[in-house]
């Protein structure tokens, strides 16, 4: 396989070369060539050159000649394609039975929906390539910094594990879909990576006592109102796969480890998603740290047309998704990612959730996550007090006035951060006055004790609103 992954490189079957020729944002649009698109793929795909030969083939999925691919291709490369089940017989032709696609800096190969214009229809073994737009904003919500050990839970063709392979010793990817394992070793062997390990488990069942510093799971998530792909079922609440993956995690983390998974559940009626992700982790919860980051929400009837449109569904998949919200008392659709931490010492542990913004990165969560961190440590006030923050400038402060015995009075102050996270502040006046004086020459002691001589507020409460603001991104240390 080492064979056809050079080959692929210095043919120059690349996703600049595709992004460009089909004048694309991204990849995956290609993958499902839909009406009037389809038509402009189908012309796009004809022409010369090695790059869009391996396209028409490898994504498009159209047929060729033995002699049209020696006449891109070495015969061992032909040879080897035919040998691991890259390439099929057809009649007198040949053609990929699968996709074949170039994705930062790897080549993945996966399950197809398409062959030129025709949908192929995929049985629940189906396994999707990892291109999509929620598998990308899976792999953005990773810290990609080195570690010992590194787990993947779901893995699918392989993505998430080979991506980590870049920066972790030693990597474990596993999945409950034997299609995947298929898929993510081919994938390893393409790619030579060495370092990472697949196993079909059903979540940790095969790895004995392993351990691991990190854990990445990208797990299925729609709730299961009718049948589908093994991928995207997530049981009857859509949270089942999620609740079986956080009740054995503790057991997999070292101390001090986290895990990121992209995730999506319902806010219901007085029960938030983060507290039952809290429920979930069941008694080892007590050691865990739970930080959710909304990316996007969704009324119910929002969340069940996209899944309509998306399936092509009938007028009766609408009932069932009204039944839904009904029986969980959902009131609305978040989708974010989780960072979930085992405490590396004796302390107590944290819950938060924000609301990213548009432009906000893994970095920024892992920054929320070591500040909460800090917060409950043992030597939290000292080394807080010492520092010398600054303002953001990433907020504003808004007054809101009446009229009180024929004079305009202020009634309430409120603080509106807008990067990192999206989070409104009610707040008294002091707050604003505290928040714009941090100008990264004073110490965190000098400006608060300005603020208590100039309020009568006791210490305590004025460093918990201090480190309120440094969590939301106002402040910055």
């Amino acid at each position: 396989m080492k064979l056809v992954g050079d080959y692929l490189r210095s043919a120059g079957y690349t996703a600049e070369f595709l992004l460009t020729h089909f004048s694309l944002p991204r990849l995956h649009h290609l993958f499902y060539p839909l009406g009037r698109q389809g038509e402009r793929f189908a012309q796009l795909y004809r022409g010369p050159g090695t790059p869009l030969f391996l396209a028409r083939v490898f994504i498009g999925g159209y047929s060729e000649s033995k002699d049209a691919f020696l006449a891109h291709m070495p015969e061992a490369v032909f040879d080897a394609l035919r040998e691991n089940g890259l390439l099929e017989q057809a009649g007198t032709d040949w053609r990929a039975p699968g996709l074949l696609f170039p994705y930062d800096g790897l080549f993945i190969n996966a399950d197809r929906a398409f062959r030129g214009q025709e949908r192929m229809l995929p049985d629940r073994n189906y396994v999707a390539g990892g291109a999509d737009p929620t598998s990308v904003a899976f792999y953005e919500g990773i810290a990609a910094t080195p570690c010992r050990t590194l787990l993947e839970v779901g893995t699918g063709s392989g993505v998430g594990a080979l991506l980590a392979s870049r920066y972790a010793e030693q990597v474990w990817a596993v999945d409950i879909n034997p299609r995947s394992i298929t898929y993510a070793r081919r994938n390893c062997a393409l790619n030579g990576a060495h370092r990472v390990t697949v196993m079909e488990s059903d979540l940790y069942s095969a790895l004995g006592d392993l351990r691991f510093e990190r854990i990445l799971a990208n797990l299925p998530f729609v709730p299961s109102t009718e049948s589908t792909a093994v991928f995207a079922a997530g049981g009857d609440d859509g949270e089942r796969i999620l609740a079986g993956f956080l009740e054995g995690v503790v057991e997999r983390l070292e101390p001090g480890g986290r895990v990121y998974a992209l995730v999506m559940g319902a806010d219901r009626e007085d029960d938030p998603f983060e507290a039952r992700i809290r429920r979930y982790l069941g008694a080892g919860g007590e050691e865990c740290d739970v930080a959710l980051f909304s990316s996007k929400t969704m009324t119910p009837m929002e969340f069940a047309f996209d899944q309509i449109l998306l399936k092509n569904s009938d007028s009766a998949a609408l009932y069932r998704w009204i039944g839904f919200f009904e029986q969980f008392h959902v009131q609305q659709m978040v989708l974010g990612n989780l960072i979930v931490q085992r405490r590396r010492e004796e302390r107590p542990v944290f819950t938060v959730r924000r609301t990213l913004s548009s432009n906000a990165s893994i970095a920024d969560m892992d920054q929320l996550a070591d500040w909460e961190t800090r917060c409950l440590s043992r030597d939290f006030v000292p080394s807080v007090l010492a520092s010398k923050p600054r303002t953001s400038g990433h907020w504003e402060a808004l007054s809101k006035h009446q009229l009180r015995d024929g004079q305009m009075t202020t009634i309430s102050y409120s603080i509106l951060a807008s990067h990192p996270f999206v989070e409104t502040i009610e707040c008294a006046p002091w707050v604003v006055s505290m928040a714009s004086k941090a100008n990264g020459e004073l110490t965190t002691s000098q400006l608060l004790g300005m603020v208590q001589q100039q309020t009568g507020q006791p210490g305590e409460a004025l460093l918990g609103v201090f480190a309120q603001l440094v969590g939301t991104g106002i402040l910055e240390i």
